[in-house]
């Protein structure tokens, strides 16, 4: 009469090669250890503890010394683990064979108690290779979880974690890594999931194609629910598309997701309607144009004239009471007309940049660069056409008081009073004063 005092150990070796290790200590009835020696021993796998259907069996030829002995059961097939096998629960229980003797009650499988019991600090470590992915043939791992039977999968999880803290806290020893396709996993992704590799010491990254991609939700009124940042630049991409539309749009929501609680949409097109009121720093509304002589600096408050020689082009006034005149150089606009599309304003710069001989990709040369926002513009001013604006003025035809007309005056891209002037040559009305010589005021912009 022999007595089995076992467990099993359920390994994820380097290969993916689903392994038990079986190991225990084998007495005769009055508990001493067997005899040192080979032993025959069958193990069976079983759905219920007692009857129930056989799921697998392996004989091996056990060394046993001491009445130790340990012995691998491997090659078994994926379904062992699956509800194929007829439990609610997925449960096995396993009873072993010794030289013809079988030896009960069957056990419900169960980690190993010692080689199993992970408690804080303890450490797993195992081999990675420098290429290579994450396959279904495959990924040398320090532990693999699998919930899969291929075609189909199973249902459940493969991991979960939950904690009051973290619930999964994953670093890697080589670098902060990055986000993208796994097929270079040396640049040390922290998580490999479905395909693609995550990483980040502060960030986080989520992808669902049937469901929300990224949940944020803070209850402290002090905090944000989602927080962005970059020290660089920020990227947002909207996309959406199946065999029927694609429609990509971004949508601001307050309190609830129905249409009279849409507060901003950017759609597909890249029209932006907002509810409510649009506000800037800028108190006027200017257009952006050429200019006639990219070689001269324009400064902030010139009255510009449209040019004589260029079409859709500006040029500095030079002449009084000019019908020529259309606005004042705006530094800080409320609102811009004729900059292009978004994609445009991005071409244009890039290529401001090559022209300085800056790589436009280089966050460094970027940074570092002094290329003017006059170039980056296309060599393009913003004229001011409505609003109010500061311009600069001279006592040329008298003192500038509150209300007075303005028009172009005898000193380039300086306006003064306007007397007795003809239709089309103000400039706007004065908001300030000036008593004598030059200076700056601030001008209601009115061209008529």
């Amino acid at each position: 009469m022999l007595a089995l005092v076992a467990a099993l150990l359920l390994t994820g070796c380097p290969e993916l090669e689903p392994r038990i290790n079986l190991q225990g200590n084998l007495t005769d009835s009055m508990g001493a250890p067997v005899d040192d020696g080979d032993y025959e021993m069958i193990v069976r796998f079983w759905s219920a503890e007692t009857g129930g259907t056989m799921v697998h069996e392996q004989t091996h030829n056990v060394s046993v010394q001491g009445g130790l002995f340990s012995v691998d059961i491997t090659e078994f097939p994926a379904h062992v683990f699956s509800s194929e096998i007829g439990t609610n629960h997925d449960t096995l229980y396993w009873e072993a064979e010794v030289e013809g003797e079988t030896l009960a009650p069957r056990r419900a499988m169960s980690g190993a108690p010692f080689a199993h019991a992970l408690v804080a600090g303890s450490a797993a470590i195992g081999a990675r290779p420098d290429e290579g992915n994450v396959t279904d043939d495959g990924f040398p791992a320090v532990f693999t979880a699998l919930n899969t039977e291929f075609p189909t999968n199973n249902p459940g999880y493969g991991m979960m974690a939950l904690s009051t803290n973290a619930g999964l806290y994953v670093d890697n020893l080589r670098g902060d890594g990055e986000f993208g396709p796994s097929d270079s996993p040396e640049h040390n992704p922290d998580i490999i999931l479905g395909g693609r590799y995550l990483s980040g010491p502060d960030g986080g990254t989520a992808e669902d194609t049937n469901h929300a991609g990224v949940i944020a939700t803070e209850p402290d009124e002090s905090f944000s629910g989602m927080f962005l940042r970059s020290n660089y630049r920020l990227e947002l991409f909207k996309s959406y598309s199946n065999e029927h539309w694609s429609l990509p749009e971004f949508r601001v929501y307050h309190g609830q997701r129905d249409p009279d609680h849409l507060q901003m949409r950017l759609d597909n097109d890249g029209d932006l309607s907002i509810e409510g009121n649009y506000s800037s720093g800028g108190a006027d509304f200017a257009e952006r144009i050429a200019v006639e002589d990219p070689g001269l600096v324009y400064e902030e408050g010139d009255v510009l004239v449209i040019s004589a020689d260029q079409d859709r082009a500006v040029a500095l006034s030079d002449e009084p009471n000019s019908t020529r005149v259309i606005g004042v150089y705006s530094a800080n606009p409320g609102f811009i007309g004729g900059v292009g599309t978004a994609g445009e304003q991005v071409r244009r710069e890039r290529a401001a940049y090559k022209a300085a001989g800056i790589d436009p990709d280089s966050e460094a040369e970027v940074a570092a660069a002094r290329v003017t926002r006059f170039e980056l513009n296309g060599e393009k001013i913003d004229v001011a056409i409505a609003g109010i604006v500061p311009v600069k003025v001279t006592d040329e035809n008298g003192p500038i008081l509150r209300g007075d007309l303005l028009t172009t005056a005898y000193t380039p891209g300086h306006a003064m009073k306007a007397i007795n002037p003809q239709l089309g040559t103000i400039v706007g009305k004065a908001m300030g004063e000036l008593v004598e010589g030059e200076g700056m005021i601030e001008m209601f912009v009115m061209a008529q």
